[in-house]
């Protein structure tokens, strides 16, 4: 699921909102990419997973639930996460929340 946000109107470091947010910086070991990720109980999975891109005006924020580990095989890997449903869903409303809440403090 995606938050596309306006440059103009988003005046927040994307990188300090999400740590605001609860999120925790991953590097990817195989690429160096950066992500983020939140647990939502106390062991590794499941986790939300977020990417964020930039591109001119557009700050597109990139979520998913991610239920376990990325299983490996010799075709690739099987990726187990959640694009849509209640729980993304209310991430993503949360977020929305939170943007709102912290560009009314900075201003």
């Amino acid at each position: 699921m995606r938050i596309i946000v306006r440059r103009s109107k988003f005046t927040l470091n994307p990188d300090q909102f999400l740590k605001k947010a609860g999120y925790a910086v991953v590097i990817s070991r195989k690429s160096d990419q950066v992500s983020y990720s939140r647990r939502l109980a106390g062991g590794l999975y499941p986790r939300f997973h977020l990417y964020y891109t930039e591109d001119g005006e557009a700050i597109t924020f990139n979520i998913h639930l991610d239920q376990q580990k990325t299983a490996s095989s010799y075709s690739g890997s099987r990726h187990k996460g959640e694009y849509d449903g209640g729980i993304v869903r209310e991430e993503v409303s949360r977020l929305k929340q939170l943007m709102v809440q912290l560009l009314k403090n900075n201003s």
